[in-house]
């Protein structure tokens, strides 16, 4: 992809906690960025765009905006729903729209899911190593899984809810009604950071070692991996978010989905002890960030 230097682009990663704008004059580096809690949509939406004001008065209009955002959010262009938040447990937060907040800047706005641009930052971050389709799964406040090839990021009639499969429960686990507002204990009900402090008192992190807590949630995340393999079959599962971040976490994923895996599948890179298939992310808090950019870019490249 070949985009001018001069190109003046936005990017949004939009999440339940934070919202972190940037704007960037090439596809290398960020000229500046700004955290913005999430508060109500209007407060937040009147700080993006006191963000963006101040930076189109320095460097003139923008050529795209990139935003990935918590969802369900709707991505299909030619879609009225396009760029807006629907059924969303975030108070205040359905039904806000990205194309609203932003027609003020008059430009192209590609719009996927935060996890789907951290997908595509990911896959770029590693293009060189042929990993292509990369999976990428956050764990954190809640689930999300995206994919990314060399085209940008895979999707269907809307982008993917795999974060919302159901696991076998751990015996262990059994009586834990799960945190999902809508599925109780679907996986996101199951691993989710708010799900663990209300189990075990604390971040996944904090907790000690013997309690347990670790084994029990590499195990669903290892049949979430599972499905994503049997589904997707990418080159490789890139594991981000919070929860993803405690010690022995991935390491612990790693054999039990060896043994789900069993004898079935010969790809080399699912051979062996998976060391380079289920790996933590490269670009850390940055990769959602990153992804918008390249979302942006892209969108000029299509104009």
């Amino acid at each position: 992809m070949t985009v001018s230097r001069k190109s003046f682009v936005g990017a949004i990663e939009g999440g339940g906690t934070k919202f972190v704008c940037a704007v960037g004059l090439d596809a290398d580096e960020f000229l500046a960025h700004q955290t913005i809690p999430t508060s109500d949509p209007a407060g937040t939406g009147a700080k993006i765009q006191d963000f963006f004001d101040m930076y189109a008065a320095e460097f003139g209009p923008y050529d795209a905006m990139g935003i990935g955002t918590f969802g369900p959010v709707g991505i299909d262009p030619e879609d009225l729903s396009y760029g807006v938040i629907q059924k969303t447990p975030k108070p205040g937060w359905s039904n806000f729209s990205y194309p609203d907040l932003l027609a003020r800047y008059d430009c192209p706005l590609a719009i996927k899911t935060d996890v789907d641009a951290a997908a595509v930052g990911e896959f770029a971050a590693q293009q060189n190593q042929g990993l292509a389709p990369l999976a990428y799964v956050t764990v954190g406040t809640g689930v999300g899984v995206g994919l990314a090839n060399g085209s940008g990021p895979i999707c269907g009639t809307s982008h993917y809810e795999i974060g919302h499969i159901r696991v076998p429960r751990d015996g262990a686990d059994a009586q834990f009604r799960g945190r999902c507002p809508f599925h109780h204990d679907c996986l996101e009900g199951l691993v989710c950071g708010p799900a663990i402090q209300d189990r075990w008192g604390g971040r996944l992190d904090q907790l000690p070692a013997d309690c347990g807590a670790t084994e029990i949630v590499a195990g669903y995340l290892a049949h979430l991996a599972y499905t994503i393999t049997l589904t997707h079959m990418p080159r490789q599962i890139v594991f981000g978010g919070g929860v993803a971040k405690a010690a022995g976490l991935i390491s612990a994923i790693r054999p039990r989905l060896r043994d789900l895996l069993g004898d079935y599948l010969q790809a080399n890179h699912l051979n062996g002890d998976l060391r380079n298939y289920i790996v933590g992310t490269q670009l850390g808090n940055h990769a959602g960030l990153q992804g918008a950019r390249l979302l942006a870019l892209q969108a000029i490249a299509d104009r």
